[in-house]
């Protein structure tokens, strides 16, 4: 076959043309190439915008550690107030059969001088056939200050039980000590028992007075 000037000038074009497309698929301008033109899963991180968060499924939980070791004592606390001071609840104390006469069943000494809200409670019982009165008086320094009284056993062959409470307010310039005694009104036997006596003895800043 003769080379002619139409043979040559297609060879030259068909060249041209395919070296042409090979450079337009080997020198891609930098940052040319979209998510459309990314095959899946051929990017590596190093391929991603510095920053970008890739995160894929979460996975399960991992065990716990070991526990780490105890941290310092901290310091102590400052001390907390000591206005209140309790004579927590005693056994039960049996009051004498023969009425009229007392018996202690609660004490607290040793209060702080000052002014004093003091509170007596306890819990009187009588298994009689027969009723009386169960009274109790709240003594400061062997000098009575409040009573209160309760009726119990008013309920034939079967055991009676009323509460008995004193509250009183006082001022003392010295320590001093609270005791509590009880009686029944009438002989009875058996007699009655005071039972869970407690004293409380809360400090305030002064007792009013009445007019």
């Amino acid at each position: 076959m003769h080379a002619t000037y139409s043979n040559v000038t297609s060879t030259v074009a068909l060249f041209i043309a395919l070296g042409g497309t090979s450079y337009a698929v080997t020198k891609l301008p930098k940052n040319s190439v979209g998510s459309t033109q990314v095959r899946d899963g051929s990017l590596q991180r190093k391929d991603l915008r510095p920053g970008l968060s890739v995160r894929g499924v979460r996975g399960p939980r991992g065990p716990s550690g070991p526990l780490g070791p105890q941290g310092e004592r901290g310091p102590q606390g400052e001390r907390g107030p000591s206005n209140v001071r309790i004579a927590a609840q005693g056994a039960g104390v049996t009051l004498p059969s023969n009425g009229g006469q007392a018996k202690e069943v609660r004490r607290m000494d040793g209060i702080p001088a000052g002014s004093w809200l003091l509170h007596f409670d306890a819990n009187a019982t009588l298994e009689a056939p027969t009723a009386l009165h169960a009274r109790c008086a709240l003594r400061v320094n062997g000098d009575p200050r409040a009573h209160g009284a309760v009726v119990v056993g008013d309920n034939p062959n079967a055991v009676r039980e009323a509460g008995v409470t004193i509250d009183t307010a006082l001022t003392q310039s010295a320590p001093f000590n609270v005791a509590v005694e009880c009686l029944q009104s009438i002989d009875s036997a058996p007699p009655a028992r005071i039972l869970l006596p407690q004293i409380i003895a809360t400090q305030v800043a002064d007792v009013a007075t009445s007019p």
